[in-house]
């Protein structure tokens, strides 16, 4: 049996200019109509590339972000963020996509069961629960 590694090239940080972060939260505006989201409460976020995205260095969209004490918007041409800087609730973490893309409309709240939401793994098969040290070669 081989050892049969496969390499892709990876470019796993975004380009600065897209993103919008805070203490603890940080967005990736990656697209018009994707972002990234992350919350950490040490302000330690993941850069690594993942399965999803191995290279997230993609040029930056137009998207327009408004910054209060208190509300963080960003608005591309495609979606509305509105986000209240805490950690990521129901309540206080909004997405509302232009244009009725589903029969049950076009909001979208952190936390909430979606019907449209194709899920991912229950758990990783490694069975890690969180934050995961780096090791060289991994």
């Amino acid at each position: 049996m081989s050892d049969l590694r496969y390499n892709f090239p990876r470019k796993p940080l975004a380009n600065p200019e897209a993103i919008v972060k805070g203490n603890t939260y940080r967005f990736t505006v990656l697209t018009d109509g994707l972002i990234r989201y992350e919350w950490a409460e040490d302000g330690q976020f993941e850069d690594r590339a993942s399965t999803f995205a191995i290279n997230r260095q993609l040029p930056v969209p137009e998207f327009k972000v408004y910054d209060s004490d208190d509300t963080l918007e960003i608005v591309t041409n495609r979606f509305h963020l509105t986000y209240d800087k805490k950690r990521f609730t129901p309540s206080g973490f909004l997405v509302v996509v232009h244009g009725k893309i589903t029969q049950w409309g076009s909001q979208w709240r952190y936390g909430l069961p979606d019907r449209a939401n194709l899920g991912g793994t229950a758990r990783t098969l490694d069975e890690a629960d969180g934050r995961i040290p780096w090791r060289p070669g991994c």
